[in-house]
């Protein structure tokens, strides 16, 4: 019996996360016998094991010798951008700063690698940064990164710097992905932010709407504390987008007539008068002159909005000899707003929905949504990889 056929022999991962990079050889159809791993944090850990049952985790990042591996093929790295990062003013830089200064830990690994596999590919991403930063990088690599923004593959703007000796590197078309695409229309799992912190924040520009194309980078920050990090989405108080424009026909926010609430009306009434009676019920609202209305196949008068979504219960129309219930529908649901949920941030990763769903401890407990939302924060977008990863598997085509 034949061994079995592996694209890439060993994969090592510095700084591995949620390994985000693993699912990105598997969605490039890119098969490994090993992978290894060196992640630190409980959390992450757990959701790679989940996920890949077969990483083989080796730890803290300094303590990863070369001399102690198999024969590499390929290294990713995410290593830490506290340091460097624009929005953290009170970095202490690259080579200061005791995360990102872990960057160095890479090299060093990477050189080590090299003695064995002179050829090894490398892949390192990191956050926008000064140019001295990035220069520095630049020099300890031998190449130039390429400026990558996620919103071009998915619906979240996160602009990532990427060093690669992976070859044909280019720009990822745009597939028009936007917010709405990735919203859940019926949350199981969600948040609803309280009036005061809706209030508070009315002017930071974190409250938004399914309108808005692309949501904000996320963040290992996502929603700590209540904080502005991250976006707040307009919904009803089951956690539905009220402004999604592809409801299904039970969701509040699209309204649906009550059937048993509609009588039968005369069709012998003119048109005229059963508008001017709806127009009457309309008054004082903002459809009073921009309605529409119509009979359905039972006899019914229907009364909807100018884009033909049905009018919430405005009353009954009387005549002499007739009564009749105008349209009933699902009362207008009270606006909030929400957390964008673990499966919506899992998607703006582009990452399976159920990637960080039934991630367990030893004991049995769920880690909880807080470390999801920082190992989202911290992980990668899969496919902006699968992208980079072309070129080396058009390598092993060949």
């Amino acid at each position: 019996m034949s061994e079995p056929q592996f694209d890439l022999d060993v994969v090592l991962s510095l700084f591995d996360g949620i390994s985000c990079g693993q699912e990105a050889l598997k969605r490039a159809g890119l098969s490994t016998r090993i992978f290894l791993a060196s992640e630190i944090e409980k959390a992450p850990k757990l959701i790679t094991r989940k996920n890949h049952p077969l990483t083989v985790q080796l730890g803290c990042v300094k303590t990863v010798k070369g001399e102690n591996l198999p024969k590499v093929d390929l290294i990713f790295a995410g290593s830490p951008c506290q340091d460097v990062s624009f929005s953290n003013g009170k970095g202490k830089g690259l080579v200061k700063g005791e995360r990102s200064n872990l960057f160095f830990e890479f090299v060093r690994v990477l050189e080590e690698c090299r003695k064995f596999n002179p050829d090894v590919k490398f892949l390192l991403e990191n956050v926008k940064m000064k140019k001295e930063y990035q220069d520095i990088i630049s020099e300890h690599l031998g190449v130039e990164p390429v400026m990558i923004n996620s919103s071009l593959i998915s619906a979240q703007s996160r602009k990532r710097l990427y060093w690669t000796n992976i070859p044909g590197v280019t720009q990822p078309k745009d597939k028009g992905i936007v917010l709405k695409d990735i919203l859940e229309e019926s949350p199981e799992d969600y948040t609803l932010m309280s009036d005061k912190f809706v209030n508070r924040n009315k002017d930071a520009g974190c409250l938004i709407d399914s309108d808005k194309p692309k949501a904000s980078n996320l963040s290992a920050m996502e929603y700590v504390k209540n904080g502005r990090q991250g976006d707040y989405i307009k919904s009803d108080k089951k956690g539905r987008p009220c402004e999604l424009k592809d409801f299904n026909e039970n969701a509040e926010c699209h309204l649906t007539t009550v059937q048993k609430d509609n009588v039968v009306v005369n069709r012998n009434i003119p048109d005229e008068v059963i508008h001017a009676e709806v127009k009457k019920l309309l008054k004082g609202s903002k459809y009073e002159n921009n309605f529409k209305w119509k009979w359905d196949t039972a006899g019914r008068i229907l009364v909807m909005r100018p884009d033909g979504m049905k009018i919430q219960r405005i009353g009954r129309i009387a005549f002499p000899d007739n009564k009749a219930e105008i349209v009933t529908a699902v009362t207008q649901p009270h606006t909030t707003y929400r957390k964008l949920t673990i499966i919506e941030c899992s998607r703006l990763q582009t990452l399976p929905d159920s990637y960080l769903q039934d991630c367990f401890d030893d004991k049995g407990k769920e880690i909880s949504n807080t470390q999801k939302y920082k190992a989202l924060g911290n992980g990668w977008t899969v496919d902006v990889i699968v992208h980079l990863l072309q070129g080396l598997k058009q390598r092993v085509a060949a």
